[in-house]
């Protein structure tokens, strides 16, 4: 018999098994790990969903049909990554190096260029310079995350028997990955509706070994963006679930939710209180699934930030599967919106207990009646 982290697979069959008691407030996880234990999975059923890498479909699929076991009400968003690949291969990571074998030999065009500028005045120099070769014009391949490449998520990528990669990559997870019963929904990080902030100046959107300007290259990459989201929501059931990382206004039409990393962000528009206001501004316009991720330090000014709204649910770090005690209060139904009183002091009432949030301060208060 073969034996998972431990545990044998006749226990995950079991219909007896155990249920756990989920948080009284809305919670979430972010577990971005390839792989997952019994006991990490135990403790990660108690939120209301949880966005786990998908590579977990294919090394440890027994484990996340117990955890809806665990609860019932449970659901589970499969994590990915579409706009980079890694530069090495992993051994538990048996899907992402089927993806990099197939762009590394037979799709290389479709990873994302960069063009270093051409220091040579007028259009004839500029097009001598692409023929001839300059010493100065340095092409290259974009890179975010140390350790990955990225790759061409834009509607103007070139095509490969008749596809873009965006066309693609909605298709491989579509079928290998998303078809399964066991996701309720997919989270796409890096989903952002403009990238020329990473490469500033020098991407090459459309493979012509010319930079492209900052908004072309935008303009491009967010209409590619947008239909690989539709592409993914096409292919599966109304209620499927589709979050993207990035607390923008972008995609609110196509999506559930969205993820705010590291809570709060300051890059979103208005600055004040390292943007938590306008966190909080966004985050109203947005689905039932948004979420504000904040860390252990500051989890209690995270926590009181997501009970001013309804539709805001809590995530406490990164892969960290512990038990948080701070999310074993139960509220009780909201008696009206939040109030802004004291010249920027955050006030909401619910029927067990009150929420004050300080966000120039970063504090938040809960306190039973």
């Amino acid at each position: 018999m073969i034996i998972l982290f431990g545990i044998s697979p006749m226990v995950f069959g079991q219909t007896s098994l155990t249920t756990v008691k989920p948080y009284p407030v809305s919670s979430t996880a972010y577990w971005t790990k390839p792989t997952l234990s019994w006991g990490e999975a135990q403790n990660l059923a108690r939120h209301d969903f949880v966005v786990i890498d998908l590579e977990n479909k294919f090394n440890n699929y027994q484990i996340l049909q117990a955890m809806k076991k665990l609860n019932p009400k449970l659901k589970l968003l499969a994590y990915s990554n579409p706009m980079e690949i890694h530069l090495v291969k992993y051994g538990d990571r048996p899907w992402q190096n089927r993806v990099i074998d197939e762009i590394v030999t037979k799709r290389s065009i479709w990873l994302l260029k960069t063009i270093s500028p051409i220091n040579h005045g007028g259009f004839i120099a500029t097009w001598v310079a692409k023929i001839m070769g300059d010493p100065n014009r340095k092409e290259d391949y974009a890179k975010f995350w140390s350790g990955m490449l990225m790759l061409n998520m834009s509607s103007t990528c070139p095509k490969i028997d008749g596809q873009t990669y965006y066309e693609w990559m909605a298709q491989k997870l579509s079928r290998e990955v998303l078809q399964d019963s066991i996701w309720d929904g997919y989270f796409q990080d890096n989903g952002t509706a403009n990238i020329s902030w990473t490469q500033p100046g020098i991407i090459d959107i459309d493979n012509d070994q010319t930079a492209d300007k900052d908004a072309l290259v935008d303009r491009y990459w967010k209409e590619g963006m947008t239909n690989f989201i539709l592409q993914i929501k096409k292919a599966r059931q109304p209620g499927f679930i589709i979050l993207t990382n990035k607390g923008s206004l972008d995609f609110l039409n196509i999506t559930d939710g969205k993820w705010f990393e590291n809570f709060p962000n300051d890059y979103l528009g208005d600055k004040w209180a390292n943007g938590w206001r306008q966190c909080l501004e966004n985050a109203k316009k947005m689905g039932p699934y948004t979420v504000f991720q904040g860390n252990r330090a500051n989890i209690k000014f995270v926590l009181a930030s997501t009970l001013l709204l309804d539709n805001v649910s809590i995530a406490i770090s990164q892969d960290d599967s512990g038990i948080f005690p701070e999310l074993e209060i139960d509220p009780g139904l909201p008696l009206g919106p939040y109030e802004r009183k004291d010249g920027g002091i955050y006030y909401r009432e619910y029927k067990k207990i009150k929420v004050m949030v300080d966000p120039l301060k970063q504090i938040g208060k809960i306190t039973k009646k």
